[in-house]
């Protein structure tokens, strides 16, 4: 039964599996040039079942269009300034509006690569944290994800502030498998595709990644992930 439980089949780009979800970037410039009915073919014929994305105001209709076309879709804020606690209305303002088109929001806010910041790992570490303690403090109704290179797992408690870790483990394949292991086999791992020059590399490290009980794959982003796709 175990082995059966195991079995998975390689469809389009995707190493797929009854238990698994897969969830792909789309940046607001990508979304803006994109049509929808592309970006809804596109995933559903690649079996995946999120689109994480980045829209500015204009596109919010062309956003909630994507879910009522049976794509879950999740707000994303890149912003890695709403980090210093001074910051906090302008993170609130943006949490306020995007609550609006879904009780859901992805994070990619990343500390260490401010230049100000990225010498300084403790500082940023407990700037990191205080923000999701008081997101998760203010909003309860709201469901937060977070995108983290692989060495945030030294943050203590990380996992009790969020509702999905999306671990950024880019570069150095050698290492991949221990360095996501330090992370909760329901995170996500996440694989940048412009280090790929096939599919079938790609793949090859996708089944790695599910080997080793990580089911949860992402797709760093349509513009590069696009040329592995399947029309």
């Amino acid at each position: 039964m175990k082995n059966i439980l195991k079995i998975s089949t390689i469809v389009g780009m995707l190493v797929v599996n009854s238990f698994a979800d897969s969830s792909i970037y789309i940046w607001s410039k990508a979304f803006a040039s994109t049509p929808n009915s592309e970006i809804i073919m596109t995933l559903k014929k690649n079996n995946i079942d999120t689109a994480i994305i980045s829209f500015k105001k204009n596109q919010s209709s062309k956003f909630i269009d994507i879910e009522d076309k049976g794509i879950k879709a999740i707000p994303l804020i890149s912003n890695n300034n709403y980090v210093y606690p001074k910051n906090r209305y302008k993170l609130d303002r943006k949490i306020k509006y995007l609550s609006l088109f879904s009780r859901e929001i992805h994070l990619d806010i990343e500390p260490h690569a401010l230049k100000e910041l990225k010498h300084h790992r403790t500082e940023y570490f407990k700037m990191y944290i205080n923000m999701l303690k008081y997101l998760k403090n203010k909003y309860p109704s709201i469901k937060f994800d977070i995108s983290v290179p692989a060495f945030y797992y030294k943050i203590p408690h990380l996992r009790e502030y969020v509702n999905k870790i999306y671990v950024m483990a880019y570069e150095n394949p050698k290492s991949l498998i221990k360095r996501i292991s330090r992370f909760p086999t329901n995170s996500y791992i996440a694989q940048n595709c412009k280090e790929f020059n096939s599919k079938n590399s790609l793949n090859n490290i996708i089944n790695l990644i599910r080997e080793n009980n990580y089911d949860n794959i992402a797709y760093h982003s349509w513009r590069t992930c696009k040329k592995f796709l399947k029309f």
